[in-house]
């Protein structure tokens, strides 16, 4: 086998394990995104339960001013029905006063009230615009977590076809040159990527300048030519119709 023909089938064998890698990778991220649809459904649920609790204390208070307001009418009536029932002037005078301050009282808790109405209606408003938010977004939520559980499955299919391919490249290798195949396994434990174009007078993968010699040498390709920086395979990208472009 010619040295482009190994690194023609060298390449091919990259090209499914980069596949490979992209989509294990994206299978990694996926259901770390659909935890994060479902992070922020709880957050919008929270925010939403915060709101009516709000709104359950607000009304507690209004209540409890209400029974205030209704207390102070009772104790009002009372006093002016004992009016009439006085025997001086003096009394009179500290009955009305204490009436007064009652009347005080009962204007202020009905000024409360009203304030603490107002304020539930604009709770209760708000509960309504962000209910009505939430719903659209958990609607949103939930189509983006299907799409992205169709696509975790679809990359699953992908990989195990992906899979029996590297493995036939693979047999194949290894019937033909296995120590080949070796030093290709051993460089893509260390680097990740194995073959790198070389680009212009520099590696493809390390980005290092290369000796003349040996770019002469690689285009002649009668022989396999390794990067003196990163051990990486090299071959001139006309020969293989482009150059890889990830490096590490």
């Amino acid at each position: 086998m010619s040295v482009l023909n190994k690194l023609r089938k060298l390449k091919e064998l990259q090209e499914i394990d980069q596949e490979i890698d992209r989509l294990e990778e994206l299978n990694e991220k996926i259901p770390r995104q659909i935890s994060e649809t479902e992070n922020e459904e709880q957050a919008l649920d929270e925010e939403l339960e915060e709101l009516k609790q709000q709104r359950k204390e607000l009304i507690k208070r209004r209540d409890r001013k209400e029974t205030d307001v209704q207390d102070y009418e009772g104790k009002i009536e009372d006093k002016k029905s004992k009016r009439f029932n006085l025997d001086s002037q003096k009394e009179l005078e500290s009955l009305n006063n204490e009436i007064e301050t009652l009347e005080e009282k009962m204007a202020d808790a009905e000024e409360e009230y009203l304030v603490l109405d107002d304020e539930i209606e604009k709770v209760e408003d708000e509960i309504r615009e962000k209910t009505a938010e939430a719903q659209e977004r958990f609607s949103e939520l939930e189509e983006y977590r299907k799409e992205r559980e169709q696509q975790l499955e679809k990359n699953q299919e992908k990989l195990e076809k992906l899979h029996e391919e590297r493995e036939e490249a693979r047999q194949e290798l290894e019937r033909t040159n296995s120590s080949l195949l070796d030093k290709y396994e051993r460089i893509r434990d260390r680097r990740g990527q194995v073959l790198a174009a070389v680009e212009g007078e520099t590696c493809g993968g390390c980005h290092q300048k290369l000796p003349p010699q040996l770019i002469n040498d690689i285009r002649e390709a009668n022989s396999l030519q390794y990067c003196e920086f990163c051990n990486r395979m090299l071959y001139w990208h006309e020969d293989l119709n482009g150059g890889d472009q990830e490096s590490s």
